[in-house]
């Protein structure tokens, strides 16, 4: 509505609602995207300020969406200071991780890798203490920017405590939260560490025949998602697609297309393809499972 009504305003009252909004701590997602582009640099400049030092206004629920929206004027800078921010959200409010990881996903390009590292390693700790629906469907964008060693670290890591969780878990795979499990698998780019972790107690039913697609994509696909996609067109908070910075984005398409005859259907045919293409590796071996978490 206030998209609409912008066109018919003057800049002077475009600012003046600007200054209103930051000032009362109720500048919306949707506001800043109708008030925005009529801003100069320095108008929105200096509001992106007072929006990062407004202690009421960054404690909203709706500030990831709303810096989301603003993302696109956002320097260099202002990304920075805005992803110290949000990471400072999250080591504070751990069960609100999933809320920020779609900001984080579409700041990471422009964030340093410290603080890449940083948000991922939040992550982390999240899973520890029991959140695991601190995955959101942005998970695999977020790490396809960290550092193949660090990507391929956190994601098993991430996957192990999943496995670990639901092997001592009463409900098991519940369907909520199986939910978080799927960006976790579709994320992993180590054919080795997955099958590794394909060892695992927990590693049965659905969670199974994610493991076993994503298997058979890394090794006979070259890493594309041909089984694991998601049907629906590429989209961020707001529906753009983030393939033009470089960042890995295997659980999207536009149109879906048919995929190709699955090769692994049970965990005996990865392991068959194993055996004859990893003679070094152990299929006799079974990971123990070991809580590390919170009780």
């Amino acid at each position: 509505m206030l998209s609409d009504l912008a066109s018919k305003l003057r800049d002077d009252q475009i600012l003046q609602i600007w200054d209103i909004l930051i000032g009362e701590s109720k500048l919306t997602a949707h506001a800043a995207e109708g008030l925005a582009p009529r801003l100069t640099s320095e108008q929105f400049d200096q509001g992106i300020f007072r929006l990062e030092a407004d202690k009421k206004q960054s404690d909203r629920s709706e500030i990831a969406s709303l810096f989301g929206k603003l993302e696109p004027r956002l320097t260099n800078v202002q990304v920075v200071r805005i992803a110290d921010l949000i990471i400072q959200k999250l080591q504070e409010h751990v069960s609100s991780t999933h809320r920020y990881q779609d900001l984080i996903a579409k700041l990471a390009p422009r964030m340093r890798g410290s603080q890449r590292l940083q948000a991922a390693e939040t992550i982390v700790a999240s899973v520890l203490r029991r959140r695991l629906d601190a995955i959101s469907s942005e998970f695999p964008v977020f790490m396809s920017y960290l550092e193949p060693v660090t990507h391929e670290r956190i994601t098993s890591e991430i996957l192990l405590i999943q496995l670990d969780f639901h092997a001592l878990s009463e409900d098991s795979f519940s369907v909520y939260k199986i939910a978080h499990f799927r960006p976790v698998v579709v994320a992993m780019t180590e054919p080795r560490s997955l099958a590794k972790l394909m060892e695992h107690p927990a590693c049965v039913g659905i969670p199974q025949n994610w493991m076993l697609q994503r298997f058979e994509e890394l090794v006979l696909h070259n890493g594309q998602s041909v089984f694991l996609i998601d049907p629906n067109p590429a989209a961020g908070m707001d529906g753009d697609s983030r393939d033009e910075f470089g960042g890995l984005t295997p659980n999207r398409s536009p149109v879906k297309p048919e995929p190709p005859t699955r090769r692994f259907h049970t965990i005996h045919d990865a392991a068959a393809w194993i055996e004859q293409n990893w003679p070094d590796f152990d299929l006799e071996a079974t990971m123990l499972v070991t809580w590390r978490g919170e009780p």
